[in-house]
């Protein structure tokens, strides 16, 4: 599932958990 293709209010849940990708590292600004 594409984030870029996914809205959010079609998911149907309730609690909707985000995590950055594994293979890519964390940016902090």
């Amino acid at each position: 599932m594409l984030a870029c293709y996914t809205q959010v209010l079609q998911l149907g849940v309730d609690v909707l958990e985000i995590e950055p990708l594994p293979n890519l590292p964390i940016i902090k600004d």
